[in-house]
């Protein structure tokens, strides 16, 4: 062993907590990114706190929710309670307003579930967490592909803006953070109006593995370091790197 690491701990040594998702930016972003997203950070700098490493990888989420309910994986990142029920659950790590998006100048208006009999709806595999109005919708119409266009993958929201500007659905449902920053993103801006569905805020959290032994552990040291990143400013400087602010007041 080279003189300059004998007797030092080896960086593997360190305990691992391993975390999975799709791409939900600014909440989980591209894993080799500088900016894999704020809650990507968030978890590094909490679980740092008490000597964990972190190993974030984007796969489809319907895939990440099923294997870690079965213990692949410790956590699935920013989940939502609908999208996840048995997990075991940190304190809330951001807030995800529901929207509909629509081509510009489709004059869509919403008013209810009603609204969206005429239209074709692009939805997300695995998300049940719209909110009342919009996610029983979607529960009434999921065998009828004619109502509802299900994309999957690792980027499935991307898809759906895709899919809305190339006229294959008529709107989509998403997270108002989410949609702002992959319009931005994409260049698209410009061609798509956004709809607020009033009173749908869903809270996310870290949602960890009802089958593993250490998930009631890993919470609690979850959250301690999350409240030394709120206190130390740590967190603060994490959200600024997105142009986000704490969800909390």
């Amino acid at each position: 062993m080279p003189a300059a690491v004998r007797g030092q701990p080896a960086a593997e040594s360190a305990p691992v907590v391993t975390v999975r998702s799709d791409i939900f930016c600014p909440f989980v972003c591209e894993a080799e990114s500088d900016r894999p997203g704020y809650v990507i950070e968030l978890t590094r700098a909490a679980f740092a706190h008490h000597g964990y490493q972190v190993d974030y990888q984007v796969i489809p989420y319907a895939r990440a929710i099923e294997a870690t309910r079965h213990g692949a994986f410790d956590a699935v990142a920013a989940v939502a309670v609908e999208d996840t029920p048995g997990f075991i659950f940190s304190h809330v790590v951001g807030l995800s307003p529901t929207v509909l998006a629509t081509r510009k100048g489709s004059g869509f208006v919403w008013r209810g579930p009603e609204s969206l009999e005429p239209l074709r709806l692009g939805a997300v595999i695995g998300i049940e967490s719209w909110g009342s109005e919009v996610s029983g919708y979607i529960a009434a119409n999921r065998d009828n592909p004619d109502r509802v266009d299900f994309s999957g993958g690792d980027e499935p929201y991307t898809m759906n803006v895709r899919k809305l500007l190339a006229g294959r659905v008529d709107v989509i449902a998403d997270s108002g953070p989410v949609l702002t920053y992959r319009l931005m993103r994409m260049g698209v801006a410009d061609r798509v109006e956004i709809h607020t569905v009033p009173n749908e805020v869903q809270p996310l959290m870290m949602g960890f593995s009802p089958a593993n032994a250490r998930s009631e552990t890993l919470v609690r040291l979850f959250n301690d370091g999350l409240a030394q990143a709120r206190t130390s400013g740590e967190l603060t400087r994490i959200l600024a790197r997105y142009d986000l602010a704490d969800w909390e007041p």
